[in-house]
């Protein structure tokens, strides 16, 4: 786990990632959250432009995920809250990948993000965990989203979720004349 800490590069980081899942190290899940934080200050991943910054940082997710720590949705929720929408977008993988569970206000929050990608990422992450009561918020929000996008979003959400049934719901707002 120290020499975990102590690497430099990312390429050196991933192989020792690699043999922290291999021996199945579990108590390395908050140094690799940690570390997620650390490449996110180097010069070489704030000199890089948002969307290419993501290599910094995958492989530390993926690493996560193979890992399954335990304790992991506080991790999660403390990610959510990094000034870096890489970052977020990341949390919001790895929350889709593990199906975690626990996190439907802060995803159903990201429905509003001024980032499109973090609201295509949550529109698919709240897909994947298929939550009949998140689907009930989202049919709810159809009557009231907070600007286009959001409605962009909610609609999204519904559609990977095959929410079928509220189908008349959208026709609805998507007909609405009030609405632009």
């Amino acid at each position: 786990l120290e020499i975990f800490r102590n690497c430099k590069d990312r390429i050196t980081q991933s192989h020792v990632l690699d043999t922290l899942v291999a021996i199945r190290a579990m108590s390395a899940g908050p140094e690799v959250i940690k570390q997620i934080d650390r490449n996110t200050r180097t010069y070489e991943y704030m000199s890089l432009d948002q969307e290419s910054r993501h290599p910094n940082i995958d492989f530390l997710f993926h690493g996560l995920a193979r890992l399954r720590p335990p304790r992991l949705v506080d991790e999660v929720k403390r990610l959510f809250d990094h000034p870096d929408p890489v970052v977020i977008r990341g949390a919001l993988w790895l929350t889709g990948e593990m199906k975690l569970r626990g996190l439907n206000d802060r995803l159903m929050a990201f429905l509003c993000s001024p980032h499109h990608a973090i609201r295509e990422d949550a529109a698919r992450v709240i897909a994947a965990l298929g939550q009949k009561t998140t689907k009930g918020e989202l049919q709810k929000i159809l009557n009231n989203p907070t600007n286009p996008e959001h409605l962009a979003a909610v609609i999204n959400a519904l559609t990977l979720s095959q929410c079928y049934d509220a189908e008349n719901e959208v026709i609805g707002c998507l007909s609405h004349h009030t609405r632009d």
